[in-house]
């Protein structure tokens, strides 16, 4: 069963949650678009490395799918090189984010451990990566006019799309945590019904 839920489970869920969030940041952002694939907020930049905290390559995996079939769906001029190496960097480069942080710079990866001041600058990091990665591929292939505009709107948008959903995750774990705590130091006697 456990086999069955990394090899099958995590990747579709990583894929369809992809899919989902790029389509309500092109609903809630679309206006927004600096140009194609790059928007000055990306709520699924964020979602990805939250995706890979979580799950490691299992999730890169089904991201590397979902943008595969993202760019299939809405940038129909790719080609199937184009299409593949599009997902291997959207999938790959917050992999390569987590590995950098979790080996060269020896910090715990796990989300609810990590401070404020250190998903900063995990954001930084990611949002780095994978602008630099995908504006070298789309200025490589043509698709991008200004490699240096192009860079700063890509990582403004991963960085800002990064920082919403791994604050919002935070403070969601937070207000479970916090949840849990004042639930079990109730005084277990006042909720139990007294004798007669």
């Amino acid at each position: 069963m456990r086999d069955m839920i990394r090899w099958f489970l995590i990747p579709l869920f990583s894929a369809l949650a992809y899919v989902l969030f790029f389509r309500l940041n092109g609903a809630l952002f679309g206006w927004l678009e600096f140009s194609a694939g790059v928007n000055w907020v990306f709520l699924p930049s964020g979602l990805r490395l939250m995706l890979v905290l979580l799950w490691g390559p299992w999730a890169a995996l089904g991201l590397v799918f979902g943008s595969v079939w993202l760019s299939y769906a809405y940038y129909p001029f790719n080609n199937e090189v184009d299409l593949l190496v599009t997902g291997l960097i959207s999938g790959g480069s917050p992999l390569l984010a987590r590995f950098m942080a979790q080996h060269s710079l020896k910090w715990n990866v796990s989300l609810s451990d990590q401070s404020p001041i250190t998903l900063l600058k995990l954001a930084f990091i990611f949002a780095l990566i994978s602008a630099t990665l995908h504006q070298i591929w789309f200025s490589w292939m043509g698709r991008s006019d200004d490699l240096l505009r192009g860079l700063v709107a890509m990582w403004v948008g991963d960085m800002l799309g990064t920082l919403l959903l791994l604050y919002t995750f935070k403070g969601a774990i937070y207000g479970v945590d916090s949840f849990r705590k004042d639930f079990s130091q109730q005084d277990p006697e006042s909720s139990s019904p007294k004798g007669r």
